[in-house]
């Protein structure tokens, strides 16, 4: 399949994903005050959406599947699309009521994370089939290096149109705003990928008629990637989440909060966004297993010494593991692919429902933290990192399966595609 054209579509995909993802979680302060929540309430935003990925994950996969990849792709964008203007609609002034407005909001973005799991599932089925075997694993790390740009993209749209207003009617426009500019995009990319998208085809006739979703849950290699996923973002997000207050603290580096969240911003994600830019270019030619030992031993390090050395040094290594995640979520997943005896879309698929565990890596970590300290609590995912160092020093010493339900949907065998 020719990727001149139809390349830049999952790429721009992804970076949709960052953005919509991004914003909802970012607008958690604006929502408390547009709709008067408490924060437990708020933050239902946030959770509810990582629980909806789980959730929908698998028959996703199924569905990626069955209409194929390529499809599947412009599906995602239409519901991303109708998603985010439903967002727009559920903040209209005198539209449903202060009742019903912050239901409507929170299924909107419901939706939203529907859509962005459909996408995460075809897009990387999109990406483990086409082009050059040998650059697989680089080309999902670029892909996650559009994403990562997308999150920055979304923090910022609101930072600039929502977060800086004071008021309710402000906080409401300025959301609206956001989510219409979403619309927009997801709309621009969609037109795009009804011109352009690959287009992944159904099972072929003379292929077993097996549901690629138990494929996934028969193959033990599938849930080892699984789970090596659920550590990591569960990993990634206890980190970020716990930094800004981490630096505040005067044993470290005794910022203020306002600058503590700037650091973390640039220094943390930022590492993330340029570690995946430049990931893509460091794994062309290199053992993918052998790159994701080295991230992950450095991220387990860097963690240990935020827990025990000294003001400067805990913080610098605090704010350092942004750049050693920044290539884990690709290589882990493209591993996976390649041992798992399952078809793209169905461990793609297990992989997406799988982030929903990472909540319990946070949950672990905001315990260690209430009760032994910020400091204590860099243990938890440390120990998380060392589980995935170990996934990938095993998985680079296994062979990839000799089955043929490794037969993918585009009629390659995706033991071949690494």
């Amino acid at each position: 399949m020719t990727t001149s054209r139809s390349a830049l579509v999952p790429f721009a995909a992804f970076a949709v994903m960052g953005v919509t993802g991004a914003l909802g979680a970012a607008l958690v302060p604006a929502a408390r005050v547009i709709f008067a929540l408490s924060l437990s309430e708020a933050l239902t935003l946030q959770w509810g959406a990582l629980v909806m990925c789980g959730v929908a994950a698998l028959p996703l996969a199924r569905l990626v599947h069955s209409v194929g990849a390529g499809q599947a792709v412009a599906g995602g964008l239409a519901l991303s699309t109708l998603a985010s203007l439903g967002a727009w609609l559920a903040l209209r002034p005198g539209l449903l009521g202060k009742a019903w407005g912050f239901p409507a909001f929170l299924a909107a973005l419901m939706l939203v994370a529907v859509a962005n799991t459909a996408l995460q599932v075809a897009c990387n089925t999109v990406l483990a089939q086409q082009g050059d075997p040998a650059r697989r694993t680089a080309r999902m790390t670029l892909a996650q290096g559009f994403n990562a740009l997308g999150v920055f993209g979304g923090v910022q749209l609101a930072a600039l149109l929502v977060l800086g207003r004071d008021n309710p009617a402000g906080l409401t426009d300025g959301t609206r705003l956001a989510y219409l500019g979403c619309a927009l995009l997801s709309a621009v990319i969609l037109a795009v990928a009804l011109r352009r998208a690959p287009r992944g085809a159904a099972p072929s006739e003379n292929e077993p008629d097996v549901a690629p979703v138990r494929q996934a849950l028969r193959s033990r290699w599938a849930w080892a990637g699984a789970a090596a996923i659920a550590l990591y973002v569960g990993a990634e997000g206890a980190v970020g989440g716990m930094l800004v207050v981490f630096l505040h603290d005067r044993a470290v580096l005794g910022l203020p909060l306002g600058q503590a969240g700037q650091w973390v911003a640039i220094v943390y994600w930022g590492g993330a966004l340029a570690g995946r830019f430049g990931g893509g270019w460091l794994l062309v030619g290199r053992s993918d297993a052998r790159v994701l030992t080295g991230c992950a031993a450095a991220a387990t390090l860097a963690c240990v010494l935020a827990a025990t050395a000294p003001g400067i040094i805990a913080g610098a290594s605090a704010l350092a593991i942004g750049l050693c995640n920044a290539v884990m979520f690709p290589v882990i997943l493209a591993l996976t692919l390649r041992r798992a005896s399952a078809r793209p879309a169905a461990v793609t698929g297990l992989a997406s429902m799988a982030t929903a565990g990472g909540a319990l890596v946070s949950i672990a970590a905001g315990w260690v933290a209430d009760h032994l300290g910020p400091a204590a609590a860099f243990g938890v995912p440390a120990l998380a990192y060392l589980a995935v160092s170990v996934f990938a020093l095993v998985a680079g010493a296994a062979r990839p399966p000799q089955d043929s339900r490794t037969t993918s949907s585009v009629g390659r065998r995706t033991d071949s595609i690494a």
